[in-house]
Order: C-alpha cells, then sequence, then structure tokens
C-alpha cells in the first residue's frame, strides 16, 4: 500500500475526533444523560478491534467471542473517561497491523474513525478543551506514520 494512501486513511480515521467535538457543541443538554451510552460504546469499539484483529487472523471463532467480551467488560470497569489517551496509541498499533489486509484494513479504520465520535463527546467540554483533546490523541497520528516508515 503507497505511504500516501495509508496516511490519507489515517487522517480520515483520526478525524472522528472532529465529529466527536461537533457533537459535543451541537448535542451539549444531550451529553449528560448519553454519557453511560457513549462509555459503552467506546468499550464496544474497543473490544471489537481486537476480536477483528483476532479473527483475521485465524484465532479460534470461540476464543475471539470469549476474547472480545472479556476486554469489553473489563474496559466498562474501567470508569475513567481519559482511558483514551492510552487506548488511542492501542488502536495505532492495530491500525498498522491491519494495513496489510484491505478489508481488514477498512473495517480497523471504520472502527477507529467511530471510536473518535464518544471520545471527544466526552472529553470536550468548552472550547478551549478542543486543543487539548486533539493533542492528547496526536500520538495516534505519529505512531500510526511512523511504523510503517519504520517497519515497511
Amino acid at each position: 500500500m503507497q505511504f500516501f494512501i495509508y496516511f490519507l486513511v489515517s487522517a480520515i480515521s483520526f478525524l472522528g475526533l472532529a465529529f466527536g467535538i461537533i457533537i459535543a457543541f451541537i448535542a451539549k443538554d444531550e451529553l449528560k444523560q448519553g454519557k453511560k451510552y457513549f462509555i459503552t460504546l467506546q468499550n464496544a469499539i474497543v473490544a471489537l478491534s481486537v476480536g477483528v484483529l483476532a479473527y483475521f487472523y485465524k484465532i479460534d471463532l470461540y476464543f475471539v467471542v470469549i476474547l472480545t467480551l472479556l476486554i469489553f467488560f473489563v474496559l466498562f470497569y474501567i470508569e475513567n473517561v481519559k482511558k483514551s489517551y492510552v487506548i488511542y496509541p492501542l488502536l495505532a498499533f492495530i491500525f498498522y497491523i491491519s494495513s496489510g489486509i484491505t478489508s481488514f484494513f477498512v473495517v480497523e479504520s471504520v472502527l477507529i474513525f467511530l471510536y473518535g465520535f464518544p471520545t471527544a463527546a466526552l472529553l470536550v467540554r468548552k472550547r478551549k478543551d478542543i486543543i487539548y483533546v486533539i493533542l492528547k490523541h496526536i500520538p495516534f497520528l505519529i505512531i500510526v506514520n511512523f511504523l510503517p516508515l519504520v517497519f515497511p
């Protein structure tokens, strides 16, 4: 895969945060009520990302389901909203690993894009939070675009 296309897909995946920021400002009142749903959505997307990774590497389907559910429930009990600062760089590694198989790459890219919606919606409260959220998640772009240069 050409690096330029890879870079564009990584940037588009990162734009999920921008859409989450827009949602945070459009639906301020609904965010308080929907906080638990956004957290559940975050956990489900991360669990699905790992599950899809395991499935594409031909791991037994029963193990994939158990692993996905285990990750979902472990993340569910970690109630820190700022866990995305750790999860986003981990998603960068999954993104890089997925780049070898086109269908896998598309699924993981979409899941990372979708992860940005609830992440930004949960973290942005005021206008000054926008820069903070983007800067805290920039390691995703750095890691994603550095890995193909180091491990072609």
